[in-house]
């Protein structure tokens, strides 16, 4: 399961609970059908029957049959899931239209930048000198010469992203009218939870992308002599000088544009590592200790599989959380192997990550827990060394908390 999706049904009543619809049961049926098909002819069949009546709940906004159907058979059939998934994010992330009798492929992107900081990450509000700057160089640097694009005037981290399959295609319709030369409105982000404190995120570009039909979007494939690397190199150099400045006080690294969900899982892959170092760093500096006097606590979270990992951080004399960093888990990442071996390579992964940060204290409290957030601020509860979940709260004596950088 993606992590977007778990963080989606974590804060929703599980829908497996409730009676698949007529619409999620047909969605079940034809994504089982899909996966059980032999050839690419029924292929196609199935797969038309699955776009039209996806088209038609993602124009009538039912996300609740979508993610219905989605929950039923991440539970009880993982392989038609994953049909499922890939068939609904194809179709919440590209469509094909006509606009003066001209047809046109239109594919949803985002360009990441992994942030870091040790003062508060800042809002991303790019002036128009600045979206159009980003814009040109990305079409000189990663897309292919016929590509016109519409873009959301700011970075924008998870929280403000599309939080449903339905406003994702709604982002995608409108951005993509717009990049076709169509009147349209731009999307606005999400308003996002205020979480004090918090030291990394990946920002997004989001833009659509809008090319005669059949033709190339990306400089790699209308030229093949072109790598993605080399396009990734042009995108850092040309990007870097701006982003010097809409994101002053931070660290960040530029990664390769792509099509929006391969994008989204990427980034959030990338800053794992990056949060638990800045968290380590800012604790630091912000208590006046050494790594060595942090302790860690681990704890998967989801139903019956981990979606995320999160990590409590509180002194060794101390159970209270001063800190927590997510770990989300992508894919079949959350899929225990058959000795249980999947689970502890991720705690691992993250322990190494910890110790090679400074911190050595590392507790790992066995099994899975439903994930819980704060009823009052939404916010996550982590881990203390004891096993409860908790809202992290920095302590009083503390030099000084994040703020943002002037």
């Amino acid at each position: 399961m993606t992590y977007r999706l778990a963080r989606l049904m974590a804060k929703s009543p599980r829908s497996s609970a409730t009676r698949l619809t007529r619409d999620a049961a047909r969605l079940v049926f034809l994504c089982k059908s899909l996966h059980a098909s032999g050839s690419r002819m029924e292929d196609q069949y199935w797969e038309s029957e699955i776009e039209s009546l996806l088209s038609k709940l993602l124009k009538g906004g039912q996300d609740n049959a979508l993610e219905n159907a989605l929950e039923h058979l991440s539970e009880h059939d993982p392989d038609a899931f994953e049909v499922l998934l890939e068939q609904t994010e194809t179709h919440t992330e590209s469509f094909t239209a006509t606009h003066e009798k001209l047809g046109y492929d239109v594919l949803l992107i985002t360009a990441p930048f992994a942030v870091w900081t040790r003062y508060q990450l800042p809002k991303g509000v790019l002036s128009e000198r600045e979206l159009v700057a980003l814009t040109g160089a990305l079409q000189d640097c990663v897309l292919a010469p016929d590509v016109t694009l519409a873009a959301v005037g700011q970075l924008i981290g998870l929280d403000e992203m599309p939080r449903s399959f339905v406003q994702t295609w709604v982002w995608l319709h409108k951005l993509g009218q717009s990049a076709m030369g169509a009147k349209s409105s731009v999307p606005a982000p999400n308003v996002a939870m205020e979480l004090p404190g918090m030291l990394a995120d990946a920002k997004h570009l989001v833009i659509a992308l809008a090319v005669p039909k059949g033709q190339p979007i990306f400089k790699w494939q209308s030229d093949e002599k072109t790598t993605r690397e080399q396009c990734l190199a042009m995108w850092k150099a040309a990007s870097t000088p701006v982003l010097g400045n809409v994101l002053a006080g931070c660290q960040f690294e530029v990664l390769l544009p792509d099509a929006y969900y391969v994008s989204m899982r990427d980034a959030d892959k990338h800053i794992r590592p990056i949060a638990i170092r800045a968290a380590s760093h800012w604790l630091q500096n912000a208590l006046e200790i050494p790594a060595s006097g942090i302790r860690a606590t681990i704890i998967g979270m989801g139903e019956q599989k981990a979606d995320e990992y999160r990590v409590g951080y509180s002194l060794q004399t101390h159970t209270d959380v001063i800190y927590g960093t997510v770990w989300p888990v992508f894919g079949r990442e959350d899929t225990p192997s058959e000795n249980n071996l999947m689970i502890v390579d991720t705690i691992d992964e993250i322990a190494a990550v910890l110790r090679e940060s400074g911190i050595r204290d590392i507790r790992r409290l066995p099994g899975i827990v439903a994930p819980e957030y704060c009823d009052d601020c939404g916010a996550p509860l982590f881990p203390n060394p004891l096993g409860e979940l908790v809202h992290a709260e920095l302590p009083e004596e503390a030099a000084h908390a994040p703020a943002h950088f002037h």
